[in-house]
Parts: structure tokens; sequence; C-alpha cells
């Protein structure tokens, strides 16, 4: 089961990733490094695992209220 503190966590490191890649596609040549697409897969996934299990847990509750289970 997934609660909201648990979201908020997941939202909290995609923040994280956000920030960090923000800095990091500024400048060209780290645009360009392995390390730089690896962190924006990286985010790419958990976004993408946030939004399913938000998508899932909340369509599945009467009024989208309430624990996720």
């Amino acid at each position: 089961m997934m609660t909201y503190d648990e979201l908020n966590a997941q939202n909290d490191k995609i923040t994280e990733l956000s920030n960090v890649l923000r800095l990091l596609l500024t400048d060209r040549l780290l645009c360009d490094s392995s390390i730089t697409a690896e962190l924006f897969c990286r985010f790419v996934d958990q976004v993408r695992n946030h939004l399913e299990i938000t998508d899932k847990k909340l369509g599945s509750s009467p009024n989208g209220v309430g624990r996720l289970s």
C-alpha cells in the first residue's frame, strides 16, 4: 500500500532530480555527458512510475480521496 506520505517522498526525489538536471542542462559540456543522460533516464522513469501509481490508486478511489491501497 502506498500512502500520501510515500507519494510525497517520491515527489521530493523527483524534484531533487529536476533541480539537478535543470542546472546540468544549462552547460553544453555537461548536457552531453553520460552522467546527465543517466540522471535524465532516472528522472523519466521515476516520473512515469509516480504517475502510473497515482493514476491507478487515485482512480480506483470513489472520490480520489483517502488512503492509497
